[in-house]
């Protein structure tokens, strides 16, 4: 609840504060990070174009569009920032480290361009930055299985690595990229952050249509994948409770010809009895 008048709120005061979205231009270069340099540019009409530059050569182009909250959300660090009348000391102590950053902001009635290396008031609107940044660096992770922990890291909240800002975006290219892995991890992964890209039902939903008994090996790849420790201690506890109907479904339908764990769908079944009477334990 909490989370939603924050929400609400920011979108109130982007109304407040601007009559027209304001433009954002960050641009960065010179310091420790993966990448040589970066550069986001956001227009009045809310659409984000990102272009950086890896240290190993590697570059990409990426356009997005931002949501009412999401311009909300930026117009409140501007705000919050003062960067239309920002004072810069002329001497402020410089880490070495940190890179150069332009960051240029221009509303319906001001403009401001400020060139530096290090200002702790300017973080949150940088972070927001750099969270389309990692975005447009993971935007095809879902086809590659090299950047697939990376990018759950990216949309896991639990997990601390640095974040997307539309999680939203990847719910489509997680939901087609299972279809093609034959790799328990992947799915594992895959699924653990569609868990936070989905509603319980819908998660369920997807689950079930993946243990469709008509393709054999695919089914008992799903029942081993679903049952294994790394998957579903993975799962957020909601969205595993609304497996527990399937489970007893399969096990209903499929479990007189599994009565041994000697099979892969008779271990599977054996673990889904054991993982929902731990959770009958749980809650009594």
């Amino acid at each position: 609840m909490k989370t939603w008048i924050t929400i609400c709120l920011l979108a109130l005061s982007a109304n407040a504060l601007f009559a027209e979205n304001p433009t954002l231009s960050f641009s960065w270069e010179g310091g420790l990070s993966p990448y040589r340099k970066v550069r986001v540019s956001i227009d009045e009409t809310a659409n984000a174009i990102v272009e950086l530059k890896r240290c190993d050569g590697t570059a990409n182009s990426y356009k997005t569009k931002l949501n009412d909250l999401e311009v909300a959300e930026l117009v409140a660090a501007i705000s919050d920032a003062g960067v239309l009348t920002l004072s810069i000391p002329d001497s402020a102590p410089v880490p070495t480290d940190t890179g150069r950053t332009v960051l240029a902001i221009k509303s319906a009635s001001a403009n401001r361009e400020i060139v530096y290396e290090y200002l702790p008031v300017l973080q949150p609107i940088e972070n927001f930055a750099w969270r389309l940044v990692t975005q447009a660096d993971l935007s095809d992770a879902a086809q590659n299985n090299s950047q697939m922990y990376q990018l759950l890291s990216a949309i896991d909240p639990r997990l601390a690595a640095a974040k997307v800002l539309q999680p939203y975006v990847f719910r489509l290219p997680l939901i087609t990229s299972l279809g093609s892995q034959t790799n328990f991890q992947q799915v594992a992964w895959r699924i653990q952050a569609l868990s936070f890209l989905t509603t319980p039902t819908e998660f369920a939903g997807l689950v079930s249509q993946n243990l469709n008994r008509t393709n054999t090996n695919h089914w008992r790849f799903w029942l081993t994948t679903l049952s294994t420790p790394e998957c579903y201690n993975n799962l957020r506890d909601e969205h595993l409770k609304a497996l527990f109907p399937i489970f007893r479904d399969q096990i209903r339908r499929f479990g007189d010809t599994a009565p041994t764990v000697a099979t892969p769908e008779g271990e599977a079944f054996y673990r889904f009895k054991g993982i929902m009477q731990e959770y009958d334990n749980k809650e009594k």
